[in-house]
């Protein structure tokens, strides 16, 4: 049994200047992240890996997760998350190893959004910053494929 959680980053600063790889965190997507880490501690979710899009926002809302948490992971980074489209996303969940258990997803929408309907056939709208949704499969990492997986539970916080 193998649950993934993939959760949109929390709310960036507006793009301005800087390039979109470098937007950081607001100060509400900081709070979001601390919302978030006390409702996933009251549920008793805990992962047993943690992977991340190499954009900022993405990589803070993980760190700040895992501070906030004190799950002991380490935080993985998948440059391919950034831009993602849903094949890729399931590519790197297809490439996890077989211990894993139990995998949270920091990602990007629509991506986000269009890969938990692709594998639990689950139509949920637009999931929102700091968002989440669990998934359940019985399969391995490496046939999950379309509806492969069942839908267990949202957050979608505020």
């Amino acid at each position: 049994m193998k649950h993934i959680a993939l959760l949109r980053h929390a709310d960036a600063m507006p793009a301005g200047g800087s390039p979109d790889l470098a937007r950081e965190l607001s100060t509400h997507g900081m709070a979001q992240v601390q919302a978030l880490a006390a409702r996933l501690l009251q549920r008793g979710e805990v992962p047993d890996y943690i992977i991340a899009s190499a954009a900022l926002r993405a990589q803070q809302t993980a760190r700040l997760l895992l501070q906030a948490t004190h799950w002991p992971l380490t935080l993985h980074t998948d440059a391919t998350l950034y831009n993602a489209a849903t094949p890729e996303l399931v590519s790197c969940l297809q490439s996890l190893p077989e211990t894993v258990t139990y995998v949270l997803l920091v990602g990007h929408n629509p991506t986000i959004t269009d890969a938990a309907h692709y594998l639990s056939g689950h139509y949920l709208p637009g999931i929102p910053t700091a968002g989440w949704v669990l998934l359940h499969t019985e399969k391995s990492w490496t046939k999950l494929t379309a509806t492969s997986c069942r839908y267990l539970a949202h957050d979608f916080g505020e």
